[in-house]
């Protein structure tokens, strides 16, 4: 069964798609960006990726799973020069289990200030993750 997540963090009225959905024993969601609650983005990589990830960790939260359960991330960047910071701060955040990762260059994202945007995907199931 595929429904979408009744109470995300971060709705998205008005908008054409939810920002986490689960499929069966999967979560997945949708490309999440770094802004503050007052909307602005952060001149910080190191800040708008912390941002991303405290989101993305309530809604993986909401949806019955955890970054712990992340078997891949998406990862969209503006700069390639961002490449180092973003494989520190990624081996920070999943220390005991990493997930794999896809990691491309854009040209741009919905606003010139943001450098990254991250998707995740989540296993729900019992016999958890391992490499």
């Amino acid at each position: 069964m595929i429904r979408g997540i009744e109470r995300p963090i971060q709705p998205t009225p008005g908008r054409p798609y939810v920002p986490v959905i689960r499929a069966g024993e999967w979560v997945y969601t949708g490309g999440y960006t770094g802004f503050e609650k007052d909307g602005r983005v952060p001149e910080d990589f190191s800040r708008q990726y912390q941002l991303i990830i405290e989101k993305a960790r309530r809604n993986l939260d909401v949806a019955g799973t955890s970054l712990e359960q992340v078997i891949h991330v998406m990862v969209y960047l503006t700069q390639l020069s961002d490449y180092p910071v973003l494989n520190s701060l990624f081996a920070e955040t999943f220390s005991s289990t990493p997930p794999t990762r896809t990691c491309v260059q854009v040209q741009g994202l919905s606003s010139p200030a943001k450098r990254i945007e991250m998707q995740f995907v989540a296993y729900l199931g019992r016999d958890g993750v391992s490499m």
